[in-house]
């Protein structure tokens, strides 16, 4: 069905020269209609329905049907109303301008009446796009001044869809102060130090109508596409981050001009910064956005963290004012090829909290009622066999330790958000926080626990400068996620790591973290600290036990290793990592930091035979990916053994 805009006249007919008796036969097939045909009838592009006078009083029957013939071939058109001077007809849907027959349909028979020439007058911009009853927020999408059908609006809470004209009505109470547009695939939007201009702020009040247009342009070909995804980053003018951060956009960059011909987008997982720290060190969104010129216009879209809520707030409503003011909504959506993005907020802050001389928030990890119903609207124009990527902080699933799926969920509606996305043909969920990286599969959906751009809040490169470590042993890095049509892969890039290097390799006959060489003046209660976490490290190995760190193994990742051509044994098990234990959580009395040592599950064992052989080792992805290391021993255990740069 056309629609028809409010306070848009729907059909502007104009006659010129009516046809004569001998071009427009009365004849008698049976009934008898006659109606003056014009030669020429000018209607509206946004027109949905045609009018005619009747002569003589021989109106048709309103359950006739009116046939219009033209370049679209034969149209049947319903007629909507009849009097005895006039009937009006539905017009068909992509009305082609040209010659068409007019004739009547009844039953079986049909009188033809005659022929004109339709043409379609573009409606003025005014006078397409005015407000609707009830609207307060409207306006066009549009590409090259042509408005596009079919984009989603919302303003957090309500969601529409333009019209065939671009344009789009919201009757919005304006409870958030902004509209935005889920990016359609096949656009892009302009940006501004590269975050994504998808959104408007309004500037009335909540009654008052206002206009707010957004104007896209064309994108490369989206079939494939490549998303880069950023785990914690917590800048915070602390731990020498401002120096370490280029390195990780250097390494962004190098990676795309590397793949020049690929398409190229972004999204971040929350804690972009830290918020206890935006006033002592001057550091806050300002200050970040500034950072994001180093990636050289990447499209970066944002996902808020617990620590990217204001602490000057007790409610979560005051807790992302600033947010919403430097990058805009909280949870919005966008499409890129065949795939649908979501970026949710779920972390709801209750109040803030003193935590030793600095305060953060108390908050519980859920999305919450409005943000749920919300994004059942967004999804209810997203259909079924596509591909559905959500982005949030705070991890959805619990870490599934030794098993390869899932043991519960983190989030108060984790199992409301699993029933919405598991609908769909395939969905991926990426999260962060732990500045852990861990993966587990639920039916349809998988959770990616990403990883961290900051590792542990820069702490290694800070400590031990060449070493960027997370907790559990990771390099800190971006998620690599390439789509292919509605095919998925994903790789981990470490920064200054090659991303063939998916692992690493430690020689335990050459590893001695005993207290006394790692943290021989450390303060006791640090001592007792570190042996809890570095506890499986403490004593010298003598048994010729080597250990791989594969940091984005799921199970359905394989690990061989072989010795003079002999396989051995692999085990996988719970682990701390001792690398990261000696760079940064041994010398952290000297760094503001409470991180300690995290167990992960992807760390593998083999026994070797001798202290002095070589091992070949080869790790192959879920992708068939291959990735190999010839381990020569014994291996020194150092800062320079493993350093990056």
């Amino acid at each position: 069905m056309k629609s028809i805009l409010h306070y848009v006249f729907p059909l502007l007919v104009l006659a010129f020269f009516s046809c004569t008796p001998e071009e427009n036969p009365a004849g008698d097939n049976g009934f008898d209609v006659r109606l003056d045909i014009p030669a020429e009838i000018i209607v509206e592009a946004d027109a949905s329905s045609i009018e005619f006078a009747v002569l003589e009083g021989k109106a048709p029957k309103q359950s006739d049907i009116m046939i219009l013939e033209g370049l679209a071939g034969q149209k049947f058109c319903k007629i909507l109303s009849v009097t005895t001077s006039s009937v009006k007809a539905e017009l068909y849907d992509g009305l082609k301008a040209g010659q068409h027959k007019i004739s009547i349909q009844r039953g079986l028979e049909v009188k033809y009446l005659g022929s004109t020439k339709i043409s379609l007058k573009e409606l003025a911009d005014d006078e397409l796009v005015r407000p609707g009853a009830g609207s307060t927020i409207y306006g066009k999408v549009q590409c090259n001044g042509k408005g596009i059908e079919g984009v989603v609006v919302s303003d957090g809470i309500e969601v529409t869809v333009t019209d065939k004209n671009g344009v789009y009505q919201l009757a919005s109470k304006k409870k958030y102060g902004y509209v935005f547009v889920s990016v359609p695939s096949g656009y892009n939007v302009p940006t501004d130090t590269s975050l994504p201009q998808f959104y408007k702020y309004t500037a009335k009040s909540a009654s008052a109508p206002e206009r707010h247009d957004f104007e896209l342009t064309t994108s490369r070909d989206q079939t494939a596409f490549n998303l880069l995804v950023f785990g914690d980053i917590h800048l915070a003018r602390r731990h020498n981050d401002l120096a370490q951060f280029p390195r990780f956009a250097d390494d962004i960059n190098k990676y795309i001009s590397e793949h020049q011909s690929e398409v190229f987008y972004a999204v971040t997982l929350g804690d972009m910064v830290h918020d206890q720290f935006w006033i002592p060190n001057n550091f806050g969104f300002l200050e970040y956005k500034e950072e994001l010129k180093r990636l050289n216009g990447l499209p970066v879209f944002q996902t808020i963290g617990n620590h990217d809520h204001s602490i000057a707030y007790n409610t979560e409503e005051g807790a992302v004012i600033e947010y919403r003011e430097n990058l805009g909504p909280n949870y919005f959506s966008f499409n890129i090829g065949n795939v649908h993005l979501v970026c949710l907020d779920n972390i709801a802050c209750i109040t803030t909290a003193n935590v030793g001389s600095f305060n953060t928030h108390k908050y519980e990890v859920k999305l919450g009622t409005e943000q749920m119903e919300w994004l059942k609207k967004d999804l209810s124009y997203v259909s079924k066999d596509k591909v559905v990527f959500a982005f949030m902080h705070s991890v959805w699933h619990n870490n599934p330790g030794t098993k390869s799926y899932s043991s519960g969920f983190n989030m108060d509606d984790g199992e409301e958000l699993h029933t919405l996305l598991n609908a769909y043909k395939e969905a991926h969920v990426f999260s962060a926080h732990s500045h852990l990286m861990w993966n587990v599969k639920d039916e349809n959906t998988y959770e990616h626990n990403a990883g961290a751009v900051c590792a542990a809040w820069w702490v290694s490169g800070y400590l031990s400068p060449g070493i960027h470590i997370a907790k559990d042993g990771a390099p800190g890095g971006y998620h690599v996620v390439k789509v292919n049509g509605k095919d998925v892969t994903w790789q981990y890039k470490g920064v200054d790591l090659p991303i063939t290097t998916q692992f690493r390799t430690y020689d335990r006959n050459m590893i001695d973290l005993s207290p006394e060489t790692q943290v021989p003046n450390a303060t006791q209660k640090h001592k007792d600290e570190y042996i809890a976490s570095a506890q499986y490290w403490l004593t010298p190995g003598v048994e010729n036990e080597v250990y791989i760190n594969v940091w984005n193994a799921d199970y359905d990742w394989n690990v061989e290793v072989k010795e003079n051509g002999f396989a051995l044994k692999v085990e996988r098990l719970k682990c701390t990592d001792p690398l990261y234990l000696h760079t940064a959580l041994a010398k952290r009395q000297n760094s503001n930091t409470s991180s300690d040592g995290a167990h992960n599950y992807h760390m593998y064992k083999v026994v070797a035979s001798s202290p002095n052989s070589t091992l070949d080792i080869t790790v192959t992805d879920r992708f068939g990916n291959v990735y190999t290391e010839q381990m020569k021993r014994p291996r020194p255990f150092s800062i320079e053994e493993y350093r990056t740069y």
